[in-house]
């Protein structure tokens, strides 16, 4: 019995016509929806796997299996201008792109001296600049003249080389541009014995803020991983070990070694979260600050946090000991390596403005100085006579 119900779940599934035909004309008359997106809905709810009636009707059925697995309901209308004996729609825009990326791939640098090759013999590259298939999109559509056609995101996706030429989806792809979009892995989370209790402070705070909702803000905060910044003429990779972008095919670039660099920058996130009237629902949407530090003379401490906190609210609504010393020796060495570090700080910066969260731009805001953490220092500690 085991072995037949086992082979009984691996059988296809086939509905007569009739059955379809009274679904369709059935849902087709409530909703007023496409034959063939109805077609495609019968099929993925029941697990029919009956043929379709014509050769055409078939075409037709996959092109609207590859609009519904890809989620983007403008992809009907690239594929319809574009499809096999049509003219090109959007040469001009393809062109720009690959301009594009022949412009600003030749900058990007590899994480170590040696190209790390994967298992398809391709080599693996880091890019500083468009680094998302959104962000490409931006950049090329913002230098383009208003009447230039152009196409969705997910088209411009369709246009790059597979990830993996022996997956059925790769067919999909044209490869007319030279570049391939790699999907970083997301971190390993790890469990911990306080789990627990860190997740149940978390809801006590979240429903402290839903409580007091109209007169408190919920902030998350958090420095993230250091970037290292190398010496004029010497790039460096900005992350220790490799993630992997955009990449341009056949390409290898060398760069110095990051492990011995003088000077590092930090991103410090804020994330000001619009609180929801319930606590089931998200605390993850609303305003992205960051901020681009120089680690030796803006190090991060719980005075600037605070001070920058205090800054974002009213405009809005520990490393290199040896440079520290050093700038004591000699008081121009810090305004020297801040002036120095700013042609990068302003470079990332630049790219965080460009990233979004919920279908908003990242704001950046300058770090606070240490006279503005001694005048707000001052100012808490003014009740406190002798502190």
């Amino acid at each position: 019995m085991q072995i037949a119900c086992n082979l009984r779940q691996s059988l296809p599934v086939y509905h007569s016509r009739a059955m379809r035909c009274k679904f369709l004309s059935l849902f087709g008359r409530t909703i007023s929806n496409k034959s063939a997106f109805l077609r495609e809905a019968y099929r993925r709810l029941t697990g029919d796997q009956s043929a379709s009636l014509t050769a055409s009707q078939t075409e037709v059925d996959k092109r609207i299996s590859e609009i519904l697995d890809n989620e983007d309901s403008e992809l009907i209308c690239d594929l319809r201008l574009n499809n096999r004996g049509q003219p090109e729609k959007y040469n001009d825009f393809l062109s720009e792109c690959q301009n594009y990326i022949n412009e600003k791939l030749e900058l990007a640098v590899d994480d170590r001296r040696h190209d790390k090759i994967d298992n398809g013999g391709d080599v693996i590259t880091h890019l500083a600049d468009a680094f998302s298939v959104r962000d490409l999109y931006e950049q090329v559509k913002a230098k383009l003249p208003p009447n230039i056609l152009v196409p969705s995101q997910q088209w411009l996706r369709w246009q790059f080389w597979p990830r993996h030429a022996n997956f059925q989806s790769s067919h999909r792809y044209t490869g007319k541009l030279k570049v391939k979009f790699m999907i970083q892995s997301r971190q390993f989370r790890k469990t911990h014995v306080d789990m627990h209790y860190a997740s149940a402070i978390l809801r006590y705070q979240k429903e402290f803020a839903i409580m007091y909702k109209p007169f408190c803000n919920f902030v998350c905060m958090d420095d993230k991983h250091k970037l290292k910044v190398g010496e004029p003429g010497y790039p460096v990779a900005t992350v220790e070990r490799g993630k992997q972008v955009i990449v341009a095919m056949g390409k290898k670039f060398e760069v110095a070694d990051h492990d011995f660099t003088k000077f590092s920058i930090t991103p410090s996130v804020n994330l000001f979260s619009e609180i929801p009237d319930e606590i089931e629902k998200i605390f993850y949407g609303g305003q992205v600050f960051v901020g681009v530090k120089e680690i030796a003379f803006q190090s991060s401490s719980p005075w600037r946090h605070a001070t920058e906190m205090s800054k974002i609210l009213k405009n809005s609504f520990l490393e290199n000991g040896e440079i520290r010393k050093l700038a004591e020796k000699y008081p121009t060495v810090e305004e020297e390596v801040l002036d120095s570090v700013e042609p990068v700080r302003i470079l990332l910066s630049n790219v965080i403005t460009r990233l979004k969260w919920k279908d908003k731009n990242l704001k950046v805001f300058d770090p606070a100085t240490e006279g503005e953490i001694f005048d707000f220092r001052r100012e808490i500690l003014k009740n406190r006579p002798g502190y």
